[in-house]
């Protein structure tokens, strides 16, 4: 099984790349999107319902929402006629004669205002169960044969929620959308009547694609895009059966077989809810779903033919461009950087072309980087070299003097001078580490003991007139720089600094992280510098001037930027009889084991 694996990926690996394409498009393309062809057609019909369906519903949900809005409008303005004391008063009033009527009547316009103000409602009325009142437009009594009416006692029922039915008004001799309230604050019952005019509320599915109606909680249409079904019970209709539970039915709808969505429109400040009833045939949608099946069909089978010689020809073009490639790299494998030919283009294979003159450039950059790296570093051991020697060349023999040294140390301890004799043993110390400078790099705590020696003959030679402070941060003490980066710096701020200066001098050493950087601080109050020196002395450390008395910095310089790369080295700030401070800048960088220079 394994070998037949191997070798069908042999047999595929050797397949040229032109004939790859074209297969991968057989596999990929051509044969699934026959296949998807069919299943899609075969699912466009099913999809062309559940469009129709989601296109009804959301007219449905339109709908329900206009409807919402005449419902809660006409709460809104029943809330405010139950609020109205001026309606209170004429609707409890006993009255004794008709001008009274009249003259309560002529002073409440409210209702005719409210008619007049929004389009959607056409009638308010109020009728009161008050003999004493006079029927008008606005306030009727609420007879015998009112109160017997379905819709009255509906909304006496309901105890001041509204009841929404169709209502067939004989005095307009109109059909009417009624939203009824009881009035249940006064002493005398009344029930509150909106009259929502049915033409308006048919505008509102006259332009639906499909039939919709609107019914109430009986069954009686409200409205509907036929006159004459207005008023009648849904369940009436010749050839449609319905029925009134919520939710999607394919059922038998004017002798065609359709898809009905019975929605029932829902706010709980009304007792008896409104349906929205929308229906389309089946047969309908899935004649415009065979046509879109046929006409997918046809476009497959033509887009598969074009992409069929597309893809040849495009093959042919991606062959040709990938052998190009291939020729460049075959020529920079064998070392021939000269002759990379550059491929047009923003796809892969024309960014390969460009990353390939990239890369052949980054060689030839490297190549010249690493050759002048290697002068720089032949460069940089020479004067390392010189500077050992002319350190060398200005001492007395090592030997002859730590001898000597060490013969005035011995007779000074054996008189009693134990300062003197101590003083002799950190000179010793401080010449001996001079001059057997190494590139192995030391800790902050073993460079700066070397440092305090050097203070401590300091002060032996200067007295309290000198005094330094040392700071260094927390858990910095392990972390290992080159050797004699410090002391060099010191030694520089108490000869000309503060010893041309005069007087008392102090030198601070502050060690710390900031940023990015390894901070070392040397700053004292000596004499300071112009900023004619003070250019200069920057000048001299970037440039090649090695005089005696910058060789020191000069020689630091170079030391870190070798070490560390160029982005450290040595910040000088000075002003004239202010002092002058030196910063070390170092990567921030924690390194625990002691390496030397020559083998980074």
């Amino acid at each position: 099984m394994r070998q037949g694996k191997i070798k069908f990926s042999m047999r595929l690996s050797n397949i040229k790349i032109k004939n790859k394409l074209i297969l991968s498009f057989v596999l990929v393309v051509f044969i699934p999107v026959l296949f998807v062809g069919v299943f899609l057609t075969d699912n466009m019909k099913k999809n062309a319902m559940e469009q129709s369906v989601r296109e009804a519903k959301g007219d449905v949900d339109r709908i329900e929402s206009e409807l919402l809005e005449i419902l809660e409008l006409s709460e809104l303005i029943e809330n405010k006629i139950i609020a109205d004391l001026k309606v209170y008063e004429i609707i409890s009033r006993e009255y004794c004669d008709a001008l009274e009527i009249f003259r309560n009547y002529s002073s409440y316009t409210t209702l005719s205002d409210y008619e007049i103000t929004y389009r959607d409602i056409e009638d308010i009325r109020i009728y009161v169960e008050n003999s004493t009142l006079l029927d008008n437009l606005d306030f009727m009594q609420a007879t015998d044969e009112i109160k017997n009416k379905k819709w009255y006692q509906k909304a006496v029922e309901a105890n001041g929620k509204i009841t929404c039915e169709y209502y067939y008004d004989k005095i307009k001799n109109k059909n009417f959308l009624a939203i009824n309230r009881y009035y249940r604050n006064t002493k005398n019952k009344a029930v509150i009547m909106i009259l929502v005019d049915i033409d308006y509320l048919v505008s509102l599915i006259e332009d639906e694609t499909f039939e919709t109606m609107i019914i109430d909680n009986n069954g009686n249409i409200i409205v509907s895009k036929i006159p004459d079904e207005i008023g009648t019970n849904i369940n009436d209709l010749e050839e449609v059966d319905f029925n009134n539970e919520q939710g999607l039915w394919v059922t038998n709808y004017r002798g065609k077989r359709s898809q009905m969505i019975v929605h029932t429109v829902t706010n709980n400040k009304v007792n008896e809810q409104m349906q929205i009833v929308a229906a389309f045939p089946i047969e309908k949608i899935l004649k415009s779903a065979n046509q879109a099946s046929m006409l997918g069909l046809s476009v497959i089978l033509i887009s598969l033919t074009t992409a069929t010689i597309l893809i040849i020809i495009f093959s042919n073009g991606f062959a040709k461009r990938i052998k190009q490639i291939r020729n460049d790299m075959n020529r920079v494998s064998q070392g021939d950087f000269g002759n990379v030919s550059v491929i047009n283009g923003d796809d892969e294979i024309g960014q390969l072309s460009r990353n390939l003159n990239t890369m052949v450039k980054s060689i030839k950059d490297l190549m010249a980087e690493i050759t002048d790296m290697h002068e720089k570093e032949q460069e940089f051991l020479i004067n390392q070299e010189k500077i050992r020697f002319e350190m060398l060349a200005n001492q007395i023999n090592p030997h002859f003097l730590f001898n000597v040294l060490e013969s005035i140390r011995m007779k000074a301890h054996l008189q009693g001078e134990k300062e003197i004799s101590n003083i002799v043993k950190l000179l010793g110390q401080l010449i001996r580490r001079n001059l057997e400078l190494t590139n192995d790099i030391v800790s902050i705590e073993e460079e700066l003991k070397f440092v305090e020696s050097y203070f401590t003959i300091q002060k032996f030679r200067f007295g309290e007139s000198i005094s330094y402070d040392i700071k260094v941060e927390e858990s910095l003490e392990k972390y290992c720089i080159l050797p004699l980066i410090i002391q060099p710096i010191v030694e520089n701020s108490i000869i000309h600094g503060i010893g041309v200066k005069g007087g008392n001098g102090h030198v601070l050493i502050d060690i710390r992280r900031i940023n990015d950087y390894l901070s070392i601080v040397i700053e004292d109050n000596g004499i300071g510098m112009e900023k004619e020196k003070l250019k200069e002395l920057k000048e001299s450390l970037m440039g090649k001037d090695s005089t005696n008395n910058r060789i020191g910095l000069k020689n630091i310089e170079e030391r870190i930027h070798f070490y560390y790369g160029s982005s450290y080295g040595l910040e000088i700030d000075s002003d004239i009889d202010i002092g002058t401070k030196v910063t070390i800048l170092l990567p921030d960088e924690r390194v625990d084991t002691i390496e030397s220079i020559d083998n980074r």
